[in-house]
């Protein structure tokens, strides 16, 4: 929506990631002072985090953490090949010394992500635990997508881009948020959200479902304004557990009642997978 630099804070010569923006009365610095607003309230390890902000020429800017990784985008072009005849690599953690690198996952037979579901599994548990405090916040992301986030090198998983924030409204948590009409990324957007209408964290978690089910099956799930539904993953891709197959199905449904009340519920079925997977 802007321009992001890297820069350097004169204070202690720290480098970081410096977002602004072209015109001081363009939409998009109303949506960089909302993403301003946002990540001032917010302290997770799982979300960017926001050093300093101010204004110049009239034009709203923001210094961040500089972080250093991959989008979960690049991984899944890396994984998955963009259907290429090349050997796909994951990053994964070195047994040996700990380091994160690429390791060559076999041809691009289907194996649920491309023989690194234990991975893609932990990218999404991490990413759960971002949006659970996002949403705790009485706040939705809307953006959830593979380029909005970032795989340190050390593993670490963080959000980005806040630009889409909107805050929920209503008596309890996840009651309904206002929302504008094509508001976020079609291909990752739920139902109701390019529908215009309301929206609370099923949304996000929807878009979460989204961004799992590409890396499980190397495949975007069909489009959500489509009337089909998405197809099971077993379809796709071999070794895809039953109990992942049900919560990415349930994630995906076009009813926001049919989907998982909270990310928080996500993660616990995530964690319970992964716990399998170990032994």
């Amino acid at each position: 929506m802007g321009i992001v630099l890297r820069g350097q804070d004169v204070r202690d010569g720290a480098q970081v990631a410096l977002k602004t923006v072209w015109s001081p009365g363009s939409a998009d610095a109303d949506s960089l002072r909302r993403e301003i607003a946002a990540l001032g309230r917010m302290s997770h390890p799982g979300i960017v985090r926001l050093l300093a902000d101010g204004t110049w020429n009239g034009m709203p800017w923001m210094a961040m953490e500089l972080l250093r990784g991959s989008t979960v985008s690049d991984q899944i072009e890396t994984l998955w090949g963009n259907g290429s005849e090349a050997a796909p690599t994951m990053p994964a953690r070195s047994r040996a010394d700990g380091r994160w690198g690429t390791r060559p996952v076999g041809t691009l037979h289907p194996l649920a992500a491309a023989g690194r579901l234990r991975d893609a599994i932990a990218i999404a548990a991490q990413l759960c635990q971002a949006l659970d405090y996002v949403h705790a916040l009485g706040l939705v992301h809307r953006d959830v997508k593979p380029a909005n986030v970032l795989v340190g090198e050390d593993g670490r998983v963080t959000l980005l881009d806040f630009g889409l924030v909107c805050p929920a409204r209503g008596a309890s948590r996840g009651a309904g948020a206002a929302a504008e009409i094509c508001v976020g990324t079609m291909e990752y957007a739920a139902p109701e959200q390019i529908r215009g209408e309301a929206v609370d964290a099923r949304a996000d978690i929807y878009s979460l479902g989204c961004v799992l089910y590409e890396l499980v099956t190397g495949r975007r799930p069909i489009d959500a304004d489509s009337s089909r539904e998405p197809a099971a993953p077993s379809d796709l891709v071999s070794g895809v557990p039953r109990e992942l197959e049900t919560l990415l199905l349930a994630m995906l449904a076009r009813q926001p009642d049919d989907r998982p009340s909270s990310a928080g519920a996500v993660a616990e079925t995530l964690a319970r997978l992964a716990t399998r997977r170990a032994r």
